[in-house]
């Protein structure tokens, strides 16, 4: 006759309880820090960025600063900063020298050169951001929560006036 062994049942439903005690804490631990790291948004994206002298720029120049994806342009009533990610799918746009306009290749919209919407389907201009002098230098707050949503562009509004 053989033998059979045994198993605990003690000792089979500690290790279950083990078991599901373990990943009962590590799913909901796991899940909770994926969450906070989608969620959360450092402070390092919302910073300044210094765009030169203001004597630097010429009225109609258009430069763009690929680091704060944003172009600065000086207008005869000041300096403007525009967003470069497009109102409709966030696309990032290009400047046309030529047609002095904006173009946003995936969705084919088109927008001046104070960023408002010449064709769609973007539904509103381009966002701004803030402007400040410091000493003769041209400080711009970006960041996409410094990112200014606007229905149309307004002299003064959104620009150093100088």
């Amino acid at each position: 006759m053989e033998k059979t062994e045994r198993v605990d049942p003690i000792r089979r439903n500690l290790f279950r309880f083990m078991f599901v005690g373990v990943a009962g804490v590590l799913v909901p631990a796991t899940t909770a820090a994926a969450g906070i790291k989608f969620l959360w948004r450092p402070d390092a994206s919302a910073r300044q960025i210094n765009a030169g002298k203001i004597e630097d720029y010429e009225v109609d120049d258009m430069v763009l600063f690929d680091d704060g994806e944003f172009f600065l342009t000086r207008l005869p009533e000041g300096f403007l900063a525009i967003n470069q990610r497009s109102t409709h799918m966030r696309c990032k746009v290009t400047w046309d020298p030529e047609s002095r306009e904006f173009r946003s290749s995936c969705d084919g919209s088109r927008f001046d050169d104070k960023g408002e919407v010449v064709s769609g389907p973007a539904p509103r201009p381009l966002g701004t951001h803030a402007i400040t002098v410091d000493a003769g230098e041209l400080i711009v707050d970006v960041g996409e929560e410094n990112v200014r949503k606007r229905d149309r562009y307004e002299p003064g509004r959104f620009s150093w006036l100088g």
